[in-house]
């Protein structure tokens, strides 16, 4: 197929002279697909996968990044990995315009662009694929990179970062993922679409930082300024620098579910354990707070956050400081990805069974 066609598609996305001029010129757009998980089988579809690509690095850390959504920008759909732009329509594919790199990498030098990419959701989550392109070569036709294996199906799953864009002239960001090690990256350039809400995809590095033992990590960008402001946050080797894991997914609002919190007396290890669910869907809430009263009345907090902890739906808590024959009144809060509390529900759960003696005349 004609360049020209894949280009008209993603020219919102162009956002500079020089960019223009080298597609006129003629440049490449890179595609391939991903493995599935046995020999044979489909590949990922869409909706399941995202990707980071970069080529310059500073002791180990790409100052420039690409992400998916650099080829989203005309329909509000991320084609950065979907059915379209290439025919035949029916095999999902990934797709890269190199040229949109502000900072692009020698041509026909050997300077490779490296790409990882990140299962999403409750089938491929964890799965990581990782591919590099040995150099960039301008050509008049489109590069077909063929089948990326997988690299494993047992890596993090990509990390959860608050709802994005954020305003303002300093801004703190929770972020929450596999505790570890993680590069800040951000964009101020939106897509350029009215309604997906999405950066155009470039990606600056700002700084590193850790989570704490859970997996919360925290940051506050102090040189926002007042305008929309993207984040990225992607886990890195402590030792390299190198990126190891996919890029973080923002927070979907969405109402909170909660469809069970229940509570069980153990007769055997004098103790109460709670019960309570997620659905697979309820990506704003950042954690869970736990408080409980008793026959006096007074309300006491039983946690710190609890974090809520990607692609885990299932959560416990054991109280162990409790009198028996007393009934205990439990309250289950979510904190939302906008710090905003919602209580969820209160329960009751007796510490022991009551006796009935039959009176003997």
């Amino acid at each position: 197929m004609n360049k020209k066609f894949f280009f008209s598609l993603i020219l919102a996305c162009v956002l500079t002279t020089a960019v223009v001029f080298q597609v006129i010129a003629g440049a490449v757009f890179d595609y391939g697909t991903l493995a599935g998980k046995a020999e044979g089988d489909p590949p990922p579809p869409e909706g399941t996968v995202n990707w980071v690509a970069w080529w310059d690095e500073d002791n180990g850390i790409p100052y420039e990044i690409l992400t998916e959504d650099n080829t989203n920008c005309i329909d509000g759909e991320d084609l950065g990995y979907s059915k379209v732009i290439i025919p035949p329509n029916d095999l999902v594919r990934w797709q890269i315009q190199i040229e949109n790199f502000l900072y692009e990498p020698p041509t026909n030098r050997d300077k490779p662009i490296y790409m990882v990419f990140g299962g999403l959701g409750k089938d491929w989550s964890g799965t990581i694929w990782k591919y590099t392109i040995p150099r960039w070569v301008i050509t008049q036709s489109i590069t077909d990179h063929g089948i990326v294996p997988i690299h494993t199906t047992e890596g993090a799953a990509c990390p959860t970062i608050q709802e994005q864009p954020v305003y303002g002239e300093e801004r703190t960001v929770m972020f929450w993922g596999e505790p570890g090690y993680y590069h800040v990256y951000r964009s101020q350039n939106g897509s350029g679409h009215s309604s997906n809400n999405a950066s155009n995809g470039r990606y600056f590095y700002l700084f590193s930082t850790t989570t704490d033992e859970s997996g919360v990590g925290v940051f506050t960008d102090s040189e926002s300024w007042d305008l929309e402001n993207w984040y990225l946050v992607i886990q890195y080797d402590p030792e390299t620098k190198e990126i190891i894991g996919c890029h973080s997914e923002p927070t979907k609002p969405t109402s909170v579910r909660i469809p069970e919190f229940s509570s069980e007396f153990d007769f055997d290890n004098k103790e109460i354990r709670l019960f309570w669910e997620t659905t697979a869907n309820d990506y704003d809430i950042l954690g869970f707070n736990l408080s409980r009263s008793g026959s006096d009345g007074i309300s006491i907090k039983l946690t710190d956050l609890l974090p809520m902890l990607p692609g885990q739906t299932e959560y416990t808590f054991t109280d162990t400081n409790i009198q028996l024959g007393e009934t205990y009144h439990y309250t289950l809060k979510v904190l939302l990805s906008n710090m905003r509390d919602e209580d969820i529900d209160t329960i009751s759960q007796r510490a022991g069974y009551v006796l009935f003696m039959p009176l003997i005349q």
